[in-house]
């Protein structure tokens, strides 16, 4: 656990059931590629990427080179996809290490031609924009990377994908997934004579795709029902935005907790932290908690934030600072005996009561995944299975 009090213990047994959960959902397709950029949302992705090896999983997703070759030093052996844009200097890593690379730019496929050897295979995915306006070959230039796939034969494609702006409306009719797809699918005629995955499900098209039909995907076109998922914040539990939320058998990863470093008898009129933001309207009891805006919990808080201690609901006092905030602990004294050392819940559950990290998201005007991932590196991960 390190020598700091302050950790984020993650749920290995959760994350299991939320892949599998996800993958039965999506009609267990054989595209399955669970995306561990980013550290797995703030997870862990080496501890994330072990657990979810099996024979549901047929990809792994990063967003960066470097996370592609960390984990295959780590020995993780199974196709990892990346997702973000390269340059010529990280073509001999890809080959090298085997990462099939998602082509953005015709620009790409150029650059690793060269680096190839004669005859040489390598896989690649197609990514094509059809209105999310951020990554992917525009459609027009669709015939112009046949054409080069036609006269290069060192290329296998393996996938063609697209990303939806707008998940949570997958399965409705006239809606902005609807006319992604069908663009989607337009393009992807051109392809069709080359055996390929298909995929374009993050988590809320596919979760949304599923509560629309209640038989994942068995109601929908047969081009739909075949797509390939890539769930991300659903395999941390983290909140999926769907047509009816709560439906879901998500369970969160990951908590946030720290203990009681301090105690303070502070008297009426006394003030807390920089600034002097918070005031005593009578005697009070205030904790000091060794985190601060440095391991991720946001400044914004300040005295507006809500942690758990003795199962009890207590709000942040005073300015957050860098290593440390304080909390009103005054209505937890009649009920309990506190101490140093005492656990406190930033988010997570203790005892009957919970705080999530979607609550704590939408205190501070952000999502769930931002919570999750800004959790800094020099708070310790714990892994626990229970």
């Amino acid at each position: 656990m390190g020598h700091r009090p302050s950790f984020a213990e993650i749920n290995l047994d959760h994350l299991k059931h939320n892949s599998d959960f996800m993958f039965k959902i999506a009609n267990r397709p054989r595209f399955f590629c669970p995306m561990v950029k980013a550290d797995a949302y703030g997870h862990g992705a080496i501890q994330v990427a072990q657990t979810l090896l099996g024979p549901n999983l047929s990809h792994l997703g990063v967003g960066l080179v470097e996370e592609a070759l960390q984990l295959r030093e780590h020995e993780i052996r199974v196709p990892i996809l990346l997702f973000g844009m390269f340059d010529s200097n990280s073509c001999e890593a890809l080959i090298k290490y085997n990462v099939t690379p998602v082509i953005s730019d015709l620009g790409e496929l150029v650059y690793l031609n060269e680096k190839l050897s004669q005859n040489q295979k390598f896989k690649i995915h197609l990514k094509f924009n059809t209105g999310m306006n951020r990554l992917g070959l525009e459609i027009s230039d669709a015939a112009r990377v046949r054409n080069f796939l036609d006269k290069h034969k060192n290329f296998e494609l393996e996938g063609i994908c697209t990303h939806l702006l707008n998940g949570e409306d997958a399965g409705a009719e006239n809606a902005e997934s609807a006319r992604q797809l069908q663009k989607f699918f337009e393009v992807d005629e051109k392809f069709s004579d080359l055996p390929h995955f298909r995929h374009a499900l993050n988590s809320s098209a596919t979760a949304n795709l599923y509560l629309r039909d209640k038989n994942a995907k068995k109601n929908v076109p047969n081009q739909i029902a075949e797509l390939g998922a890539r769930p991300g914040i659903s395999l941390y539990g983290g909140e999926v935005i769907t047509q009816e939320m709560g439906k879901l058998d998500l369970r969160p990863v990951m908590s946030l907790k720290s203990k009681l470093a301090m105690l303070h008898s502070v008297k009426q009129g006394e003030v807390i932290s920089y600034g002097g933001r918070w005031r005593a309207d009578v005697d009070s009891l205030i904790g000091v908690v060794p985190i601060g805006y440095a391991d991720g919990y946001y400044r914004s808080l300040t005295n507006s934030g809500e942690v758990l201690c003795h199962g009890i609901v207590v709000p942040v006092v005073g300015t957050i600072c860098m290593d440390y905030f304080m909390i009103n602990l005054t209505a937890v004294a009649p009920h309990a005996k506190i101490q140093v050392g005492d656990e406190v819940v930033l988010f997570g559950k203790q005892k009957d009561k919970q705080i999530l990290a979607s609550d704590l998201a939408k205190k501070v005007g952000t999502i769930s995944y931002e919570v999750l991932a800004r959790i800094s590196g020099r708070v310790p991960r714990v892994y626990v299975t229970k």
